[in-house]
């Protein structure tokens, strides 16, 4: 006769410690790492080339004078991540939980070979202000309370992401797209703003500050 265990689950299997697989290495290249990082460890003057970090949990943790070269973050788990005096050239962001990180104190270089893509991540409450990412993709994101202000976004692309509450002040958006994104909603005076393509739903709230209302 078969009965309902009331023993508790079992405990997730831990993952290895990053610091330990760092530990006295500065150059990385084409390597899958998976692990994690204590809320706090601190990285210093590593970099990354070709790395794809898989299922990381980075949360809460420091990079410092780092560079990732056209890597690959999927499924990580970087909230609250910071990142100081380190370079992010190209490289692809998919299913990350990216809650409250501020990538304005990462230098984004732009001779990378592909600009950056951000693929069905969560970055509510993350901070891009005067970062220039110019024809970078957010896909499918949740972008919601996120600030743009003084980012150079020209040709990028926010296809299917929310934007609610987000703020684009001094932000370049010249030949950017919103198509399919929902929720924006800004004061196109106080932006660059030519060759900006719009849905005529969506974009009709964008002529609600000029006084303007189309039917």
């Amino acid at each position: 006769m078969c009965g309902v265990s009331d023993r508790p689950d079992p405990e997730p299997t831990p993952l290895p410690n990053l610091l330990t697989l760092l530990a006295d290495r500065d150059y990385l290249v084409e390597e899958t790492l998976e692990g994690e990082l204590p809320e706090g460890a601190t990285v210093t003057g590593v970099e990354f080339e070709g790395c794809t970090f898989e299922a990381c949990r980075l949360a809460q943790a420091r990079f410092v004078r780092c560079t990732f070269t056209d890597c690959r973050f999927s499924g990580c788990d970087l909230s609250m991540l910071t990142l100081t005096d380190s370079r992010l050239i190209g490289g692809v962001f998919e299913h990350c939980k990216m809650l409250a990180i501020n990538f304005a104190s990462l230098g984004v270089s732009p001779v990378a070979v592909e600009p950056i893509r951000f693929e069905e991540c969560r970055l509510q409450f993350a901070a891009f202000a005067g970062v220039a990412l110019p024809a970078a993709t957010w896909r499918d994101c949740d972008l919601r309370e996120t600030d743009f202000t003084n980012a150079v976004l020209t040709a990028a692309s926010f296809a299917g992401s929310d934007l609610r509450g987000a703020t684009f002040s001094n932000t370049d958006l010249r030949d950017a797209s919103l198509i399919d994104a929902n929720g924006y909603a800004f004061d196109v005076r106080d932006n660059r703003v030519r060759g900006l393509r719009v849905d005529a739903g969506e974009g009709a709230r964008l002529l609600e500050v000029l006084g303007l209302t189309i039917e």
